[in-house]
């Protein structure tokens, strides 16, 4: 078999001469050999059949490893799948606030190319992507074509924003496709955890435990880097108690009330600290939070570096005072108030204090100073009003457990000094503080000292007034009937209701009256509001409401104002009288700024009409 090759499904040996390779007998056909006679052809035949028999079967045999070949690579034989290895570069702690690179490295292990490969990262709760919105919790990576034995990496920059000492899962997600129209999609996967340290920039903050009300105390907040490089941007951050009263600090805040420092750069291993002074009022054993706050920004992204809350307890001071105002339980006044207060001292520990002044400082553009009376020392260059020994001899000691009170009266003014829209909600405050120049043991202030404050609102005022018209053309409703008026004869009659609200802003401001008998309301109503007049012919009511209205209504600009024309026809024993048409006007209010109601009225409207200059001279008595 000098013309089979091994290495191929079947070949034919070339001849010398390039020509193909002579053709072999099929089993069972006639070979006819020339020059030959027939009997000798039939002998030939007879002595080829067993070699034709196998050269037919070695025929078959090729065709069949062919076929089974092609059916195998074609149909049988497996896809090739494709190999991914995910592997990680990162740092095995890291601190929280300061930025890290991620990396992930994509090695194809496969020998066919990857097409459109997209690489996700999901992060847990405590880490984020730096310059990011902090919520965000995944960000994809298009990553391209991954040709067979091609290595890529990709870096991502993280921060850790969670609490110290915690365990970040990160995962990476690979999906790609074995050919351009992605007909097969294939999905890869792996995580890398990432654990937590301390913070970049650490915080040390501290509040004294107790503290006494009004007096004076300092909040420290030292901080140090942690790392071995600068940390930028870097704020601190107070939120105070609402009754704290920022004093000063060694460092100048960046924003009003002392909440906000700006710290800057931060070097590598540096420290720093923030001293701030102040005041808090309260009851005695009240329990306050002060919580400091150390972040970076990042992109304008601000994150957390570090968290601390410390807890002051306002103790009970060795000299304390009070301020109430005497046989009244609300702090809400109102303009022409007489205003009597008594301050209240007491010395609450177990030595006696000599020399004790009491100061009130007043203040408030509505007291009426005039008015001002005590047996203290005022003083109107500065509103205060002083007792000491001078002028209370029982303030030269005061024994362990005693307590006294010093008065004073003022006037609230009767009226508002409104100028501008922002002349609204006028508070009256007063400062007190008792003051001894004996010192408990262990201490170390100068002086014992002890506060009080007390803040006053002022109610609102409003003002409803109610004016009828026989001829009103300006309103632009045509009166007519008799007038005097006439027994068994109508008259109508226009009737304003103009509303004024002074020093607070009102809501649910509702006017009101009834019409009397022989009146009718005739449906023709004008307002400069949003709202009109309504009747309720069941009940003879006529009511506007008003939604809201703002201080200074009818003071700064024109008072809301309401029309609505009314019919009136008098009986006949009315004849010689005055008639009332319609009742007492009686407004309502809620006032946002006290949370309090107001209320105003105004006289009813008769037929005798002073306002209208149309019927100067006539009463309004009903004629025959």
């Amino acid at each position: 078999m000098a013309d089979y090759n091994p290495n191929s499904i079947w070949t034919g040996k070339k001849k010398e001469n390039g020509s193909s390779p002579e053709p072999k007998a099929a089993y069972g056909a006639s070979l006819k050999i020339s020059g030959g006679s027939e009997k000798e052809n039939i002998k030939t035949h007879s002595r080829g059949n067993g070699d034709g028999r196998g050269l037919l079967w070695f025929f078959v045999a090729c065709a069949a490893f062919v076929a089974g070949a092609v059916f195998y690579f074609f149909l049988l034989k497996p896809t090739p799948s494709p190999s991914v290895s995910i592997s990680f570069v990162k740092p095995n702690q890291v601190f929280v606030g300061d930025q890290f690179v991620f990396s992930v490295s994509l090695t194809n292990n496969s020998d066919i190319a990857l097409k459109n490969a997209a690489l996700e990262i999901i992060l847990p709760d405590n880490f984020s992507f730096a310059g990011q919105p902090l919520d965000q919790r995944a960000v994809q990576q298009a990553m391209g074509d991954l040709g067979s034995g091609t290595v890529m990496k990709q870096d991502f920059n993280l921060i850790a924003t969670g609490g110290p000492n915690s365990v970040g899962h990160i995962t990476a997600k690979l999906t790609y496709g074995t050919d351009a129209s992605l007909e097969a999609q294939f999905e890869s996967d792996g995580a890398a955890d990432v654990i937590t340290g301390g913070p970049a920039v650490g915080l040390n903050f501290t509040v004294p435990q107790n503290v006494f009300a009004g007096q004076s105390f300092t909040i420290a907040a030292n901080y140090n880097n942690n790392t071995p490089h600068a940390i930028q941007n870097v704020v601190f951050r107070m939120q105070y108690p609402p009754t704290f009263v920022f004093g000063t600090s060694n460092v100048a805040p960046a924003s009003a009330g002392g909440a906000v420092w700006n710290i800057g750069t931060v070097a590598a291993n540096a420290s720093g600290s923030i001293a701030i002074t102040g005041t808090v009022a309260g009851s005695a054993n009240a329990v306050y939070p002060f919580t400091g706050t150390l972040a970076s920004s990042i992109s304008g992204i601000a994150y957390s570096l570090d968290t601390e809350t410390a807890n002051a307890a306002v103790a009970v001071p060795p000299l304390s005072i009070s301020i109430a105002f005497q046989n009244a339980s609300t702090s809400v006044v109102k303009a022409g108030d007489q205003l009597n207060y008594i301050l209240s001292y007491a010395n609450n520990s177990g030595m006696a204090f000599q020399n004790i002044v009491i100061q009130a400082a007043l203040a408030g553009d509505m007291y009426d100073f005039s008015s001002f009376r005590s047996d203290g020392a005022f003083n109107s260059a500065l509103d205060t009003v002083t007792w000491s020994p001078a002028t209370n001899q029982e303030l030269a000691s005061l024994a362990p457990g005693q307590s006294g009170s010093v008065r004073m009266a003022v006037n609230v003014k009767k009226s508002f000094p409104i100028k501008s829209a922002s002349d609204k909600n006028y508070v009256l405050k007063v400062r007190a503080q008792i003051q001894s120049p004996t010192i408990p043991p262990n201490t170390s202030a100068s002086s014992t000292v002890g506060t009080a404050d007390m803040e006053s609102k002022i109610r609102g005022e409003i003002a409803v007034a109610a004016t009828a018209y026989r001829d009103d053309p300006s309103s632009g409703i045509a009166n007519s009937g008799p007038y005097p008026p006439s027994v068994n004869q109508s008259s109508q009659y226009t009737v304003h209701w103009d509303v004024v609200n002074y020093s607070t802003d009102a809501e649910n401001v509702v006017v009101s009256a009834y019409l009397q008998s022989g009146s009718v309301f005739t449906g023709h109503v004008k307002s400069n509001t949003n709202s009109q007049p309504v009747y309720d012919a069941a009940t003879g009511l006529v009511s506007w409401s008003i939604p809201s209205l703002p201080a200074g209504t009818g003071i700064l600009g024109a008072p809301a104002d309401a029309v609505f024309q009314l019919a009136n026809t008098p009986a006949v024993n009315q004849a010689g009288l005055v008639v009332t048409v319609l009742t007492q006007t009686n407004l309502s209010a809620d006032d946002i700024f006290t949370d309090s109601m107001l209320q105003a009225s105004a006289d009813p409207i008769t037929t005798y009409l002073p306002k209208d200059p149309t019927v100067a001279g006539k009463d309004g008595r009903v004629v025959q």
